[in-house]
């Protein structure tokens, strides 16, 4: 998608990708930045925390399995931070299990689903809390 076709409230949101595998937080970061986003990429979560604290992160996709502090705990720590972060869940488990361990996130998405999905699921998201804002 260009750039022109981007909704301009969405253009610059800055988006923090938690995931333990190098190749998916580049894979995701590259496609979500061609999208206009601002991204940020953290392996665990001392590295998230740095992000959440130093910049004003609109979204995290988060995985679940990550070493130190797992997805589960994180997504309540982000909501210590900032409850107005928005998560959306990112992993190999079936969506009903994701939404099972993490019940207050604010979207779910099957990593086997494709890039495509995951820019729409934050496109959504993104846009969601904006029509929030403004109502």
């Amino acid at each position: 998608m260009s750039l022109l076709m981007i909704p301009v409230h969405l253009i610059g949101k800055k988006i923090l990708i938690v995931d333990d595998e190098f190749k998916i937080r580049q894979l995701y970061s590259s496609a979500l930045q061609s999208e206009g986003y601002e991204v940020f990429e953290a392996a665990d979560w001392p590295d998230a925390a740095k992000f959440l604290i130093s910049q004003l992160i609109d979204l995290v996709v988060l995985d679940i399995h990550v070493p130190i502090v797992d997805g589960v705990c994180m997504s309540g720590m982000i909501g210590e931070i900032d409850p107005k972060i928005k998560i959306l869940v990112a992993s190999v488990y079936p969506l009903s299990h994701q939404r099972r361990l993490i019940i207050d996130a604010d979207d779910y998405f099957d990593k086997a689903e494709g890039l495509h999905v995951l820019v729409d699921k934050v496109r959504n998201v993104l846009s969601s809390a904006y029509i929030r804002e403004v109502e």
